[in-house]
């Protein structure tokens, strides 16, 4: 799992500088790509009751608080909310519009290196609609 993750963040880097990328979509994306490796297409019970909660308690962050490159500079606590956060988001997507739209888009980015155009492109809605859609259903306690 550890692989997948760590060669999505090396590909990443490859096809363009990661470190141009807002963290939650570098790290949502290795976090998708390692569940996917293991079969798992959506997060657990357990993930969803976590994010709720952090949900209810207003401790989640919005994606430009963890749009910074990394994680490195957050608490354990908040790195685990963050960590969680962008990959529940990427899951979201691969769940309401399809897996292959989340890799159509992901090359999108890659060959932009625009990530609301081609969010605007592959979702048709941009990325702070998409963001509130995500958070929404997060409240409603929904899958």
């Amino acid at each position: 799992r550890v692989l997948h993750h760590e060669l999505v963040h090396a590909a990443l880097d490859m096809e363009m500088n990661a470190s141009s990328l807002p963290g939650w979509f570098n790290e949502g994306t290795a976090e998708w790509f390692e569940a996917r490796s293991t079969g798992k297409r959506q997060l657990s019970v357990q993930e969803r009751i976590f994010l709720q909660r952090a949900y209810r308690e207003e401790a989640l962050f919005s994606l430009a608080e963890i749009s910074h490159p990394t994680f490195s500079g957050f608490s354990a606590g908040a790195a685990q909310i963050a960590y969680l956060q962008s990959y529940g988001f990427v899951a979201y997507l691969a769940q309401h519009h399809s897996e292959r739209r989340v890799r159509d888009w992901i090359r999108e980015v890659i060959r932009t290196q625009n990530l609301e155009q081609a969010t605007r492109r592959t979702f048709r809605v941009d990325l702070t609609r998409l963001e509130k859609r995500y958070l929404d259903e997060l409240a409603q306690g929904g899958p």
